[in-house]
């Protein structure tokens, strides 16, 4: 019997996907008759679909109506914003702005409708260039703003693919002279700025209040309600052997992109000891579709990247670097980070995925046209092959789904396999590294391994033309203890780093997001030195910096405020170091203003371990508590109980006590003394975190010297004689009894009594 197939078909024609602006023009009426009648756009699209055909995105709408000059819309506050920040700019360079008309509707907008708006940090491209100098008077400019913010200079008119020459090359000499001078004057910012910067937050924070200071009980409270949630599971742990040992500021450094890949539930068992190759190998071999799996996440990012850009090279007939830009641009907003260039985009969708007998027999070796000066390969392989048992142990301790594991397993651990397949001269050996230098100081802080692949990742960024990409960025030049074991490498990252300084200017000019950051980092190296004199010119930079930052800038993309929050960053860690916890709380804070919606963007997630520091050098000890408490738990969540980050929580909660008074400590016996033999109970008395605790359980029987010599470094000399008083008065009033009246404890009532002489 002949079967009989049945098919369904739409009762509309199938709408066209796409559609050129000068298409649309055929619909011109139509879309206009439904606008006056006072159609919503939204019914418009829908309109258009049914009767005519046409899927019409919206936003595509909205041009074509302002195009025709059907849009009656009014600027938004944003775009006055931007606005008002050209008009600002150009005032500050010398040219005056007499009309302002944006180029696709050609309407002029009124200077009222801008005057008293704050500055944006959103460049927008005038179509008229005015000379550098302030126009006589009667004499009339016009400027017209682009209605798209596109950067029309960032690239050439040639409509050949873009290649990575921009980010190659030597760039013009005169560019050392330039960022000189550009240092130069923001050291002459902070030497006009610093008292005026430091005196503004200190004069607004409340003194010490000797009556509404938080009370004991409360600070009692928080504590006890903090290292609650810290009881440990009653599964015995390996104590770990020391390889944890990074910086917490470190760890806030760690980026933008930690969601590659996908994360197993265990770490996959040893193989068989026959296999072929080493147990780096072999573990790599197993775990291979994780990488495989994170470059499928690349590529299905760099397709989706390619087609936009062609969509907008159709739509409005421009050069590909053009449409490249604007849609790195769209990028930027909608993803909160700087997406990768067009042509490393392009690279990515060139890969081949290697079949298992293909990795067997695949050896590392670089070619001449594939290597990169002081870059060894070879040196980099080792390097994973000497920690890869360190590695393992500290990973099989992680949380399943946690970044360090996730990246450990999708490219830490293929490095040895990514440079032998695709060379050195690829994104994915630059990812590979940029994420194992991490992974090593997150796991088990192998500084000196760090520092070597940070010093060749900072060459492959350079030689691939990533120079000024914001995962370059994170690539510093310290003052590194190298030089004699590879001397190459060195020499090749200076190179590589002057070449970063330089096109920075050349690309992106002094006020540039880019270009601040990069003198916040040259800060930061600065008060680290050795030398007297640097570090003395590395704090006015900073407060240059500070100045110039808040002069400029006031509203942020989701982009530009996550960029920014490393500064600010930064600068914090720097003015702890300067004892000026006032003017850090006041800067770490201020990226809070700039988002709108801090359930999805929180400026401040980053640098909470930071504000903690600073409310506890300010006296505002409850704050600084739950704050410190909030860093604690999501360290030991992240990395574990053992973790260094975790451990010097604990530090810093202990160092608020201290300030606050050994009063609290009378208070806390019993917590501290629950929460070490739960520690006892799981096995973990030998664990880093209740070597921690025990300490500050010892801490009640300090003696006054003791208490004198914290209280001379707390960096608040206003009101270290208040607080030293009132903590031991208050402390005295919690003791026994018989402690007033001579009863032997410690020692406590003779120093009392020679405090009081």
């Amino acid at each position: 019997m002949e079967q009989i197939r049945f098919q369904l078909f739409s009762a509309h024609a199938p709408t066209r996907s796409y559609l050129k602006a000068e298409d649309l023009e055929v619909h011109k009426d139509f879309i206009q008759g439904l606008h006056k009648a006072g159609r919503t756009q939204k019914d418009i699209v829908k309109e258009l679909k049914t009767q005519r055909g046409i899927d019409l995105p919206i936003h595509k709408l909205k041009r074509m109506l302002d195009k025709w000059g059907s849009s009656k819309k009014n600027l938004t506050k944003k775009r006055r914003v931007d606005i008002a920040n050209a008009i600002e700019k150009r005032r500050q360079l010398g040219k005056v702005t007499h009309k302002v008309i944006l180029k696709r509707s050609k309407k002029e907008i009124p200077k009222e409708e801008v005057i008293g708006v704050n500055s944006s940090p959103r460049g927008l491209i005038f179509s008229i260039v005015t000379p550098n100098a302030v126009l006589e008077d009667g004499q009339e400019r016009n400027t017209e703003i682009s209605d798209d913010i596109e950067t029309t200079n960032r690239f050439t008119e040639s409509d050949i693919e873009p290649e990575w020459e921009e980010e190659e090359g030597e760039p013009e000499e005169m560019n050392n002279e330039a960022l000189e001078d550009l240092a130069a004057t923001f050291i002459r910012l902070g030497l006009e700025n610093q008292n005026a910067l430091i005196a503004a937050p200190e004069d607004h924070a409340a003194s010490p209040s000797k009556t509404e200071e938080d009370k004991d009980k409360e600070l009692e409270e928080v504590i006890s309600a903090g290292f609650g949630q810290l009881y440990p599971t009653d599964e015995p742990e390996i104590p770990s052997e020391g390889h944890q040992a990074a910086s917490t500021g470190d760890s806030d450094a760690v980026g933008q992109d930690r969601h590659d890949g996908v994360a197993e539930a265990v770490i996959s068992p040893a193989p068989d000891a026959q296999e072929h190759g080493s147990p780096l190998t072999r573990y790599a071999r197993e775990n291979r579709h994780h990488l495989w799996a994170a470059i499928g996440v690349l590529r299905g990012r760099a397709k989706t990247f390619l087609e936009e850009v062609k969509l907008v090279v159709e739509e409005r007939g421009i050069s590909l670097a053009k449409a490249a830009a604007i849609v790195r641009l769209e990028w930027e907003d909608r993803n909160g980070q700087e997406p990768l260039p067009y042509h490393i985009h392009k690279q990515i969708l060139t890969f081949n995925q290697a079949g298992e007998e293909e990795e067997m027999h695949m050896t590392p070796g670089i070619t001449e046209s594939e290597s990169i000066a002081g870059v060894d390969a070879d040196l980099l392989c080792q390097i994973l092959e000497d920690n890869f048992a360190a590695l393992v142990e500290a990973a099989s301790k992680l949380p399943p789904d946690s970044w360090s594991m996730v990246m450990f397993k999708s490219w830490t651990v293929h490095i040895p396999f990514i440079i032998s397949k695709y060379g050195l001269c690829h994104y994915f050996t630059a990812r590979a590294l940029n994420v194992a230098k991490d992974v090593l100081n997150d796991l088990i802080g192998a500084r000196r391994a760090g520092e070597i692949i940070n010093l060749s990742l900072l060459c492959v960024f350079d030689r691939i033309g990533m120079g000024t990409h914001q995962f370059a960025l994170d690539c510093w030049l310290l003052e590194f203890d190298l030089e004699l074991e590879h001397p190459e490498l060195i020499s090749g990252a200076k190179k590589a780093y002057e070449n970063k300084q330089k096109l920075l200017l050349k690309k992106h000019g002094q006020s540039h997001l880019k270009t601040l950051r990069f003198f916040t980092d040259l800060a930061y190296e600065m008060v680290h030195s050795k030398v007297p004199e640097t570090r003395q010119r590395g704090e006015l930079l900073a407060f240059g910096i500070i100045q110039t930052l808040r002069a400029t800038y006031r509203v942020y993309s989701s982009y530009t405020m996550i960029f920014m929050s490393s500064c600010f960053r930064s600068l914090g860690s720097l003015l702890l170091k300067f004892r000026r916890p006032h003017l850090a709380a006041s800067l770490l804070l201020e990226p809070s203003s700039w988002a709108e919606d801090l359930t999805t963007i929180n400026p401040t997630q980053s640098c909470r371990h930071l504000l903690g520091r600073a409310y506890a050098d300010t006296g505002r000890y409850k704050e600084s508590l739950h704050t410190l408490f909030f860093c604690l738990n999501s360290f030991r969540d992240q990395y574990g109980i053992n973790h260094s980050y975790t451990c010097e929580q604990i530090q810093e909660i202990t160092r608020v006590i201290d300030l606050r008074g050994p009063v609290l400590y009378n208070y806390l016996d019993s917590t501290l003394d629950k929460l070490l033999q739960s520690f006892e109970r799981a096995g973990k008395a030998k664990s880093r975190a209740y070597q921690e605790l025990w300490k500050a359980r010892k801490r009640g029987g300090f003696d006054l010297e003791g208490y004198a010599n914290i209280l001379a470094h707390s960096g608040n000399s206003d009101s270290q004689d208040y607080w030293y008083s009132q903590g031991l008065q208050s402390w005295l009033f919690h003791q026994d009894q018989d402690l007033r009246f001579g009863a032997n404890n410690g020692g406590w009532v003779e120093e009392m009594e020679m405090f009081g002489d």
